[in-house]
């Protein structure tokens, strides 16, 4: 069996190939702790440079495979995109409301993003969406604090499932999970009474 170390390097590099910087920094400084951060760097730089035995380097070469997703990345150019200088001025309302599907509510949502701050939208990809040269944030992990309900469409191609997993270690309180298959990214637009009567549901515990 895996230790629990060896889960949590498992975690980070899959994370980290990934691009998902809410998982990889979960999952980094446990790793570092159990582990130690010399081994991690050195994972996470160079699998086959690293201090790993053979049996586990030809582990992770296999999720190497596993993780290389040429359509997952295309999915996500749009965060790149983002992070361009000029992506601002290239990004307009009517395009942010083209999930929208009722057309007067697309109209409301037309007008309410060309009311908002669209550089500032942005910033938040510039700011934390992971890019190359890739680096762990191995500050301490602090947890959540409060009762989470995350509620997430299987069918998103931009936040993929297995992202979900080992998420609850994360947060302090109750976390509870709702799937919805055929729903995507805007699992609001998608599954809306699904939605509407889980988190009915969830407030009234």
């Amino acid at each position: 069996p895996l230790s629990p170390g060896l889960r949590e390097l498992i975690g980070t590099f899959v994370s980290t190939r990934n691009q998902c910087c809410f998982c990889s920094s979960a999952h980094a400084p446990v790793a570092a702790r159990l582990l130690g951060q010399e081994l991690v760097d050195e994972v996470l730089r160079d699998v086959e440079t690293s201090r790993l035995d053979a049996a586990h380097k030809e582990l992770f070469r296999y999720l190497a495979k596993l993780v290389h997703n040429p359509a997952q990345q295309k999915s996500s150019q749009y965060a790149r995109n983002f992070q361009q200088p000029d992506a601002a001025a290239k990004v307009k309302a009517e395009g942010l409301a083209f999930w929208v599907k009722d057309p007067v509510a697309k109209e409301k949502y037309v007008e309410a993003f060309k009311r908002s701050d669209i550089e500032g939208m942005l910033n938040y990809y510039k700011a934390n969406y992971p890019r190359e040269p890739y680096q762990e944030d191995t500050s301490p992990l602090i947890k959540v604090q409060c009762p989470v309900l995350a509620i997430h469409g299987l069918a998103d191609t931009a936040l993929l499932s297995g992202a979900l997993n080992d998420n609850w270690n994360y947060v302090a309180k109750d976390y509870t999970l709702v799937t919805i298959p055929g729903a995507g990214h805007f699992v609001q637009q998608d599954a809306s009474d699904l939605v509407t009567r889980s988190i009915k549901m969830w407030l009234s515990r």
